[in-house]
């Protein structure tokens, strides 16, 4: 039996880099004997922490059914801000048969890490259905995450309430364009690349190669600046080859690109600096969707040999905000603009 070649990958849990031969989970062995461990009910393990629950303490079962120690359990559950690795368990909204669904991260700081205002923005939003959660986020100085569950783009479009959540911030002295710490990460779910990873690979190959071939444009419609694309959101740095981004992918050990592979269940794309304009934090998704499209109906090769206002050609009605965005920003044209776009 052949081998398999060994790469070194991120760990879901931990997020330490080791080195593997699977293509998924991505769990290293220390964690994977942890899971393993709990699994046969001989250990037990805190979902936040990861340190053993001795079986004389106390320990939390959320309604996701992850076990929690008393220390993380009684921070996160009196709290309206979870912890940076709390996730909730998902709601789908929209119409379940399009299988394409957004789920937004919204970084917002210098307003603090308050509970209180946490707690007010949580209560307008979810007044009659928990749209959003709020998390911490260690990369913020006096910050917050917002976190929408996934969404289809029109919901996201016509019913996710993005400008009460951009004005309440607002409201609540949270930045986020103007700082030099927030993003705005559109997650997709894997699914929506194919049902499965043979028929995943090459339309998240497609996916990322349009953002390398168009890197430029892409860049200067994000709002970040080169440097804060190569500390947040850097590039693969390959797109004429599908083997050689494949190895580049299967190789790299950071999670920080601009279009993240690392996520089991989702695509992250991480390039959009983070904003307070709702029409922007639409355009983004809209974007997203768009590029999506695109890598699940053409070729490597004719990605490659599109020029920019080729790639715009297909936009339609469907992505109002986007194309706004693209004309005031004088991109639509393919446009020189000297100047960030004021988001």
């Amino acid at each position: 039996m052949k081998q398999q070649r060994e790469v070194i990958t991120i760990c879901d849990i931990c997020e330490r880099p080791y080195k593997s031969s699977r293509i998924s989970p991505f769990i290293c062995d220390d964690c994977l004997k942890k899971l393993n461990n709990f699994a046969n009910n001989s250990s037990l393990y805190c979902n936040e922490c990861m340190s053993e629950i001795n079986k004389n303490e106390p320990y939390h079962i959320d309604d996701s059914g992850f076990i929690y120690c008393d220390a993380c359990f009684s921070y996160s559950g009196s709290s309206s801000i979870l912890p940076h690795r709390r996730k909730k368990f998902p709601l789908f909204y929209g119409d379940k048969s399009t299988m394409n669904f957004y789920g937004v991260e919204l970084e917002a700081d210098g307003g603090g890490k308050s509970n209180p205002k946490a707690s007010k923005l949580l209560k307008l939003i979810n007044n009659e259905q928990e749209l959003i959660y709020i998390k911490s986020d260690n990369s913020l100085s006096k910050g917050i995450e917002v976190v929408t569950h996934p969404a289809t783009l029109q919901f996201h479009q016509n019913e996710m309430p993005w400008e009460e959540i951009t004005n309440s911030l607002k409201n609540m002295h949270y930045k986020s364009y103007k700082t030099s710490t927030c993003g705005l990460h559109i997650h997709i779910n894997r699914t929506a690349f194919g049902n499965t990873e043979i028929e995943r690979l090459p339309n998240l190959l497609r996916f990322v190669c349009v953002f390398e071939r168009f890197w430029p444009e892409l860049l200067q419609f994000s709002g970040r600046t080169s440097e804060e694309a190569d500390k947040w959101a850097s590039r693969y740095g390959i797109y004429n080859s599908p083997s050689q981004l494949l190895s580049k992918i299967q190789e790299d050990n950071t999670r920080n690109r601009c279009v993240n592979l690392r996520k089991q269940t989702t695509v992250e794309v991480r390039l959009f600096h983070g904003t307070l304009n709702p029409q922007f934090i639409l355009a983004a998704i809209e974007l997203v969707d768009y590029i999506r499209s695109i890598s699940v109906s053409t070729t490597f090769s004719n990605i490659l040999n599109l020029s920019w206002p080729v790639l715009l050609n297909g936009l339609t009605d469907s992505y109002p905000n986007l194309l706004a965005c693209l004309k005031i920003a004088g991109m639509y044209k393919n446009d020189p603009v000297d100047t960030r776009i004021d988001i």
